[in-house]
């Protein structure tokens, strides 16, 4: 396998055909006048041997090291605080920028494999909150000898608990659990139970009898109507509703 080198990030390809090789006691020489990489690989799906090549070095090329992951914190209101999180292969954590800014070291972790150039996901457990747009995932990218640094704001979700939380720190992106919904399947099972449905879902009695009078004796149709009727009114608080 070599790689296929340009402005983006290299794609091994499969060379096997026109590369001759000699086996000469359990070991294989071949020569080339190409100037690249080579990699030799025993292979039983010869198919997948380009797609596992690169796959593999993609994550290869990550160096790992040892850091650690500290966090400083500044109170701003009773409910409210801006946090710093580094992620930092040196033992200088004495910031000077958060000294300066009265900030208070809360927090260090021991330490931990980090692969450089990755991210690190953050997710939240306990009585505190990040302030961050609507779906959005707080990530702290990492380079080694530089300073990692993701600052944000928290919250206290609740007043009357104690005001302690958790940073977990993840190497995978948090997958978003939506309900797939499809209104004909959901039509169909509802049948003339739609008129229940409406009333509950605040549709108005107008709009119920129109849908009546435009597809008579017609259930599933009806309830279709009905469901696209609250989804134009409701927008994107609908489909967290209706997938409870």
């Amino acid at each position: 396998m070599i790689p296929i080198c340009g402005t983006t990030r290299a794609q091994w390809e499969d060379v096997t055909g026109s590369t001759p090789l000699t086996f000469v006691n359990d070991c294989v020489s071949f020569t080339t006048t190409v100037s690249a990489r080579f990699w030799l690989m025993d292979c039983r799906n010869i198919g997948e041997a380009t797609k596992m090549a690169t796959e593999l070095y993609k994550e290869a090329i990550h160096v790992p090291f040892m850091a650690k992951f500290v966090v400083f914190s500044k109170r701003v209101d009773i409910l409210e605080a801006r946090l710093r999180v580094f992620c930092m292969t040196d033992d200088k954590e004495d910031k000077t920028l958060e000294h300066q800014e009265h900030f208070l070291e809360v927090a260090k972790s021991r330490d931990v494999e980090v692969l450089e150039g990755k991210s690190q996901y953050v997710e939240f457990a306990g009585n505190l909150v990040p302030v961050t747009k609507s779906g959005d995932q707080l990530q702290l990218g990492f380079r080694a000898f530089r300073e990692n640094r993701l600052p944000f704001t928290v919250r206290v979700k609740d007043p009357h608990a104690d005001t302690v939380g958790r940073i977990l720190f993840m190497k995978e992106a948090k997958v978003e659990d939506r309900t797939d919904l499809r209104l004909s399947d959901i039509s169909n099972l509802l049948g003339d139970d739609w008129v229940l449905l409406a009333s509950e879902l605040k549709v108005s009695t107008s709009d119920v009898n129109s849908i009546k009078t435009e597809y008579p004796s017609r259930g599933a149709q009806q309830a279709m109507a009905m469901l696209r009727l609250w989804l134009q009114q409701s927008g994107n608080k609908a489909t967290g509703e209706l997938g409870q």
